[in-house]
């Protein structure tokens, strides 16, 4: 056997007092490895956790802009609202709603001067006009 085969021969056969330690080391990067296998498994949970938050946030932002659209839209609805009841245009209305009677009155009168209706007839309009 040559000098080299001992050597490796001898490499295979430690003594307890090179073993121990050796072992020792083994086993504590066996401990590391389980360990980082574990923070792993953690890390890899805690990320679809903070997807799956991000999923809900993304769906809980787009109700939530959705919602401030309509209110948005609520808002300029009431806002048309609030101007047909201001004062220039009830003024506005009044007047028109006058001119209406006005001429209306006037094509009745028109009407019963040419004796185109009775006085029954203007009379009875006239009743229905003021209710």
């Amino acid at each position: 056997m040559s000098k080299e085969d001992e050597e490796v021969l001898e490499s295979y056969f430690w003594t307890l007092q090179e073993s121990i330690p050796l072992r020792r080391r083994i086993r504590e990067i066996r401990e590391l490895q389980e360990r980082n296998k574990n923070k792993y498994e953690q890390l890899l949970q805690a990320r679809k956790d903070l997807d799956r938050f991000r999923s809900n946030l993304n769906v809980q932002q787009e109700q939530l802009q959705n919602e401030i659209l309509g209110f948005k839209q609520d808002v300029k609805l009431l806002n048309n609202v609030l101007v047909s009841y201001s004062s220039e245009e009830l003024e506005k209305r009044f007047e028109e709603s006058l001119l209406k009677e006005k001429a209306t009155s006037m094509e009745m009168e028109s009407k019963l001067c040419s004796k185109s209706i009775t006085p029954l007839e203007y009379v009875s309009w006239l009743l229905n006009s003021i209710e």
